[in-house]
């Protein structure tokens, strides 16, 4: 039996993206301060009135939270690069050569558009960008159209195995909406066996170019240490927006939670 891991993009990344967005700068009181000291006793710390080094009075925490507020309203994400190793937060990623900026808004909201690109990481070093909405390489819908099967829409990937451990093929990707209605997308040769068979295999000569053709375009998996374009094809008719989205490589070597791009 299949069993496909469903995973929630928002609640995950979300949290993970924004997670430090809500945290203070202001370190921690020393243990012999008065600020410490008036936490152990309950009370409030004197003020010690001394000047900074830099020759300005010590702020407020309250000062510093108002300024902090002022500099990030509420609900806008930093853009922080932080001071040391792992600190701040970036709302965007890397992939080759180009840069791409997270959809911070879907991604909080948890609605993520059926359609645009995606960006994939996955557990076994690969990356992928996700274009869903593609258009389709002619030779498909040439293929398509003899079959006289009904439109679709395209997903092509940009799978990045430079950094992996192991070959991927994309084998699936599943969308949900609210309503919990499923929407799947399926390899090349999948969608195109549902074709042949609808049309009990006749195959005209138009179409047996067109299927060299894909057999050509077809790159198949990506090698560990290669890039290549993969395609995955599904319904047309899709919903403007999704709450759940998942990917999975071929024998579950990896599986995927896409991140909306804007």
């Amino acid at each position: 039996m299949k069993h496909t891991l469903r995973l929630l993009a928002a609640p995950a990344a979300a949290m993970l993206l924004l997670a430090s967005c809500g945290t203070s700068d202001e370190p921690a009181p020393a243990k012999d301060s008065p600020a410490a000291a008036a936490s152990d006793d309950g009370g409030e710390a004197e003020p010690s009135g001394a000047a900074s080094d830099a020759g300005g009075e010590e702020k407020s925490s309250g000062e510093i939270q108002a300024e902090h507020a002022k500099e990030n309203p509420e609900g806008a994400p930093m853009d922080d690069e932080g001071t040391e190793a792992g600190q701040g937060n970036t709302t965007t990623l890397e992939f080759g050569d180009e840069t791409y900026e997270m959809d911070i808004d879907a991604l909080s909201s948890g609605e993520y558009p059926s359609t645009g690109n995606y960006y994939l990481d996955g557990m076994t070093g690969v990356q992928a960008i996700a274009e869903i909405g593609a258009d389709g390489p002619e030779a498909m819908e040439t293929l398509r159209a003899g079959y006289d099967a009904e439109p679709v829409t395209y997903i092509r990937f940009d799978v990045d195995n430079r950094e992996g451990t192991e070959e991927i093929l994309m084998l699936e990707l599943n969308m949900y909406d609210a309503d919990g209605q499923e929407y799947t997308f399926e390899t090349f040769s999948s969608i195109r066996n549902d074709w042949a068979e609808d049309a009990d295999y006749r195959v005209t000569a138009e179409q047996e170019a067109a299927i060299d053709e894909l057999d050509d375009l077809d790159e198949g998996n990506a090698a560990v240490g290669q890039r290549n374009v993969q395609w995955l094809v599904g319904p047309a008719d899709l919903p403007e927006t999704v709450s759940i989205m998942d990917a999975t490589a071929e024998a579950f070597i990896d599986e995927f939670y896409p991140m909306p791009l804007l």
